[in-house]
């Protein structure tokens, strides 16, 4: 008789090989009587480590080195799934202060925190009211028409890697003084086998 399980993989998983261990712990039989120590080859009980195991065994008797055949395990692979972005003003090559129809250049910095290849990942920058993609943006954005600006991010981000990509703006009528912020996300990114992840990151949602 096979009896399924389901498991869910918690944010806090470690990337990698894992194992599910499942044992009996105990038994009746047809009288309702306890035959939890008249096992002929294994000793039932509910600690996970002190036991010896062998995958799929269950004809050795739990002697020595032999396979206790009342504890299976069975591994599995961890994978995460985890993009990160991060972006700043470069004012090393800006000047200021800023003037109607002057660049501001930001730098995004796009991260894979996980444990697989990413690529084809795709960016989206929310200009602040007053500005506009500039004509000297070089870096392969594509004005969207409503306050935003599109981009193919031209890396694929093998894990524990980042990689750099800038936008320019223009301010394009005065706006209030102080502080305006800038925002950028990813909308959507692939594994190295072209496989839609963008729903699967650890702790955000692409979109």
């Amino acid at each position: 008789m096979k009896i399924p399980i389901t498991l869910r993989v918690l944010p806090s998983a470690v990337a990698g090989i894992a194992y599910n261990r499942s044992e009996i712990t105990g038994a009746v039989d047809d009288l309702g009587d306890d035959m939890t120590d008249k096992d002929l080859d294994s000793k039932p009980d509910n600690l996970a480590d002190n036991d010896n195991v062998k995958d799929n065994v269950i004809n050795e008797n739990g002697q020595g080195l032999n396979d206790e055949d009342d504890h299976d395990l069975a591994p599995f692979e961890i994978e995460i799934i985890d993009i990160a972005l991060r972006k700043i003003l470069d004012k090393a090559n800006m000047t200021f202060p800023v003037n109607v129809g002057d660049d501001v250049i930001f730098e995004i910095e796009v991260f894979n925190q996980g444990s697989t290849v990413l690529k084809n990942i795709t960016l989206m920058d929310h200009y602040p009211p007053g500005f506009g993609l500039s004509v000297n943006d070089g870096n392969g954005w594509t004005d969207n028409g409503n306050g935003t600006a599109s981009l193919a991010f031209p890396f694929t981000l093998s894990a524990g890697t980042s990689a750099t990509v800038g936008v320019v703006l223009t301010l394009e009528k005065k706006v209030v003084l102080g502080e305006i912020p800038n925002t950028a996300e990813v909308t959507s990114m692939q594994d190295g086998n072209g496989v839609d992840r963008s729903d699967d990151d650890r702790d955000s949602t692409a979109r």
